[in-house]
This record gives structure tokens, sequence and C-alpha cells, in this order.
């Protein structure tokens, strides 16, 4: 009770004493509630993988043809890289350019974040002083707000890209972050004018929410021994629960990020991207950082929000083990299936061949014996070979010997999947790269700006472009992929060589076909008895051939 004889600045201390009281005791009730959802998420996660231990093929619902059908090749553009024309926005200027997808071989286009942003820039500070600035290239760094970035156009343009899609017959995948949130605006905290504060909080959907409310966002920080500890083979349930519980409340890269333990939160983290399938008709998402989001939270956002029958999602559980996406594969599992993850660990092994020039036989034949040890079925992976995250090793830099890598690797990968790749040329970060370009970086990313100015443009020399969509054309023609007749793939070769073949069903034809590809370090001999049906690379080369 505030006594009548205290002064307005006294009422005000013992206001704020009395608020401060108040919410210690919210605090300590909010921390106790996050313990326990911690725990909740520990044992659902140690049961899960003890699950998967002792029965790695275990599926409650069995991966099909009908659950899981094919997906063509996809050329992933972010759209914040792309350089419309004069007149256009980005997303008219992608609207525009669609045509050019289908006819060179494409069947779906995953288009980067489209969703408003926090910022533009974000200048990261050293201990010593020094600022280095971090462009927004992705689009991971949302706002929290509901709609289209009006950097790339207006909603009513993202709905006629998304119309036009259906129009070309061309899938539109739509990228999605939910896990975390953008870096706040920093102007005031570099400027000298200090009249604007720092902004102290962010918006989940329509909810505004302090960072430093627990009960809405998470606090502790990101330590790269999370995953270090999951990259073990030798995890007892427990131990991978913990190590997983802490990759999912921790904030990597110090990202904003709500607390998706607390079914509100998720309810209104969910909703900002509901427009997108209610009012655009988006069928498919990919969802970054899938990973990171708590069990409860990725069921409930892998649910399309309009009960879509046909919709699907792409999961972005970034891990080189297989082990790791036959648990992603079993947590995330829907009665009507349609979840797919990314293939990383093909996409190591192709860079563990045609990147270290580690031997031929030996990784794949490693490859497949971890595929068969978790029971992964193919159809529930899309491989790619280079994405937009830093820890991919990106192959092509401008020089021949890249050029010829980037195109055999996604034929290389094409022949050990059932779907199609995800192709990305381009890359923006030089301490991953190939080291055989000066200058990498500002190479490649003005690589990217030039390809996705036009999707895909044929007529740029010392591309991928040409030879990928003449491969993409080949798979239409023997659809050696999505008619596959899901008989084991033949292997055989040594350290600087490798043959794959695989056997399908062709429908033109009406028969059983087996087409084979043989890759090498260096270019192969042209063999006139054999029905030759591409051939690209001098070094590293691939050769494919009808038998």
């Amino acid at each position: 009770m505030v006594r009548e004889n205290l002064t307005l600045s006294e009422q005000e201390l013992v206001e704020y004493v009395e608020n401060k009281a108040a919410s210690r005791r919210c605090d300590r009730s909010t921390s106790a509630r996050n313990a326990e959802q911690v725990r909740e998420a520990e044992s659902e996660i140690a049961d899960a993988y003890a699950r998967i231990l002792s029965d790695p093929s275990y599926r409650r619902f069995p991966v099909s043809q009908e659950s899981h059908p094919y997906r063509g090749p996809t050329l992933l553009v972010l759209p914040r890289l792309v350089k419309p024309s004069a007149d256009k926005s980005i997303l008219a200027h992608l609207t525009c350019q669609l045509r050019h997808l289908r006819a060179n071989g494409f069947d779906a286009l995953l288009l980067g974040v489209v969703d408003k942003q926090s910022l533009n820039v974000y200048l990261e500070e050293y201990d010593d002083g020094e600022l280095v600035p971090h462009v927004n290239t992705h689009g991971y760094w949302v706002s929290g707000d509901e709609g289209v970035d009006p950097l790339l156009g207006t909603e009513l343009e993202y709905r006629e890209l998304a119309q036009e899609c259906k129009r070309s017959r061309i899938e539109m995948i739509q990228d999605t972050v939910y896990a975390t949130l953008g870096y706040l605006p920093q102007i005031s905290r570099f400027s000298a004018n200090r009249q604007h504060q720092r902004v102290p909080s962010v918006k989940t959907g329509k909810t505004q929410a302090s960072l430093g409310n627990t009960e809405s966002m998470l606090v502790q920080p990101w330590s790269g021994a999370f995953d270090e500890k999951m990259d073990r083979d030798d995890l007892s349930p427990e131990a991978f629960a913990k190590a997983l519980v802490s990759c999912q409340s921790s904030c990597p890269y110090d990202l904003p990020r709500p607390n998706l333990y607390d079914t509100q939160t998720i309810e209104v983290v969910r909703s900002r991207t509901n427009w997108l399938e209610n009012l655009a008709g988006v069928r498919a998402r990919r969802i970054d950082m899938a990973k990171h989001l708590p069990i409860t939270a990725l069921t409930s956002i892998i649910e399309p929000s309009d009960g879509s029958a046909d919709a699907w999602v792409l999961l972005e559980w970034w891990s080189t083990t297989y082990r790791d996406l036959c648990f992603a594969a079993f947590v995330s599992e829907r009665e009507k299936g349609r979840v797919y993850l990314f293939d990383f660990p093909l996409a190591v092994a192709a860079q563990d061949i045609f990147i270290r020039e580690n031997s031929f036989i030996s990784i794949v034949q490693r490859l497949q014996r971890e595929r068969t040890r978790w029971g992964v079925d193919l159809r529930q992976l899309i491989p790619a070979v280079v994405d937009h995250d830093k820890f991919f090793k990106p192959v092509f830099n401008g020089t021949p010997r890249s050029l010829a890598a980037t195109v055999v690797m996604h034929v290389f990968a094409t022949f050990l999947s059932a779907n199609a790749p995800v192709v990305y040329v381009g890359f923006d970060d030089a301490r991953a790269g190939v080291p055989e370009h000066v200058d990498y970086s500002s190479y490649s990313e003005r690589l990217t700006r030039r390809t996705v100015s036009k999707l895909i443009d044929l007529e740029q020399e010392n591309s991928p472009a040409v030879p990928l969509t003449e491969f993409f054309r080949l798979l239409r023609a023997h659809p050696f992929v999505s008619h596959w007749d899901g008989e084991a793939i033949e292997i055989s070769g040594d350290v600087n060589y490798l043959v794959l073949s695989r056997c399908y069903w062709d429908p033109k034809r009406r028969q059983q076909r087996k087409i084979q590809a043989e890759f090498s370090r260096e270019a192969l001999p042209r063999e006139k008895s054999v029905d030759i049906l591409y051939r690209y690379g001098a070094g590293p080369s691939v050769t494919i051939s009808s038998i």
C-alpha cells in the first residue's frame, strides 16, 4: 500500500519496486514452466531416439510413391539477389521469367524468404572496435510482421507469381523461417544522435514480445559444442536428447528466438505465414532451421493451415549423418506423409570425391552402408550439392575445373537419389570456397545476380546453366529417377573411377530399361559402340549411356 504523504517520485519508486517484485514472481513461475517443458521435450526426444536405435527402419506410416511422389529439378532463387528490369518489382520480374524454367528442364522454383525484414544491414562489432557489415541477401532476418517484404513487391504481385507458376506447370516451394527473428535495428547504437532508443521488443505474428520476456522469447546463448556433441556416434538416448534440446533452446548467431516451447507463441509464429497457403495457394514450404524447432512446434508448423491434402514440406534439418535424418523423419511423420528432407550426407560425399578428391568407391560404399544401417528411404530425401549456407563448400568459382565439378556433382547426386536435385549456382562467402579464384566472394555473388536475373541464363559464358539444363532435359526423355523400379543401384569402380547403374520403367517404350553413368577425375574416352546419352567435362567428367 502506498502512503499518501509520499512525494510523486517516491510513489513511483514504490510502484517500481512492487512491479519488480511481481515481475520476479512471474519470472520464477515462467522459468519453472519452461524447465518443465524442457524436461518433457528431453523425455520425448530420448524415447524417439531409443526407438530408432532399436529399429531404424520403423515407421508408423510407411513411405511409398503415393505418400512421397517424385520431385523434379528445382531452382533455388534468393529474390534479394535479383536485379529486376527497370519498370518491374522483383516479384513481377520473376513472374515474367518463369517460362525459362519449364523450357530448360526445371519442374519447381524454390523461392527464398519473402517475409518483411527487420533490417537490411547488420553491423557486427568485434572486441577491437572493428565493425563488419553483413548484408541481408538471404531474407532470414524476418521482422515478425505478416506480409511481403516491400523491397520485393506487393502481396498482389506475390499472388500473381504463385498463379503464374501453376499456369506454367512449375511447382512453387516457398522458403519459410519460424525458428528465429531478425536482428534489431542498430541505427541508434552506432549513431551520434541518441534520440532514438534501441527497440526493446520484436513481434511474433501480431503479438509484441519483449526480448527479456522468458515466456515468449528464449535467451540462452548459442554454443557450437551442441552440434559437435551431436556428431558423436556413441550418444545414449538421454545424451542425444540433451544435446538436441540445447540446440532447440539457444540462440544461434545471437538472433532473437521465439520460445516455441510455449503453445501460444507457436500459434502466433505459425499464423504469420498462414496467408501464403490461404490467399496465395502455396502448397509447398521449405522450413529453415528445422532442427532448431522443438518437436511439438515442428509438427504443428508442418501441418497445412488450410488442411490441403496435397501440401508438403521440405525440412532443412542440418546434419551430415543419416542417423539424424532417420530421427528427423521419425519425429516429423504425418499420417498422409509428404515430409521431405535434404540429403546433406550425399552432398558431403559428393564434395569428398570431387573437391577433396578422396576415393570414389570407398566414399560411395560408405554412403550406401550408412543408408542401409539407418533405414532411410530415398523417396523422402531430396539431393542438393550447393546451398547458400556457408557450411556447404561451394563449387563453382569461374574456372573450367570448378565448372565441370559443379555439373558432374549434380549428375552424381541424381544417380544416387529417388528425386532430382535442388540447384543453386552461386555463393557469397569466400572462406568456404574452392581457392582457385582470387576474388571468389565478389565473383560468386556477381555470378548469382547475373544467373537469377534470367532465372537460368543460357547466354552466359562459362556457366553451368547450359550443361545442367541439358541433363535435366535428359531426365524427362529418360525418366530413370521418376520411374526408378526401386531396386538396388549397382556400384563398381576404384579410387579414380566410378560406375553407377540403375533400372527404370520407360513409359514411352513400355519396357524395363537400364542406364549407366561413368565418372572419372579426367576426361573419359569416347566409345563408339556405346549408346551415349550425355557427356560432359574434361576433368572431372561424366558419361551417361543406355545399356
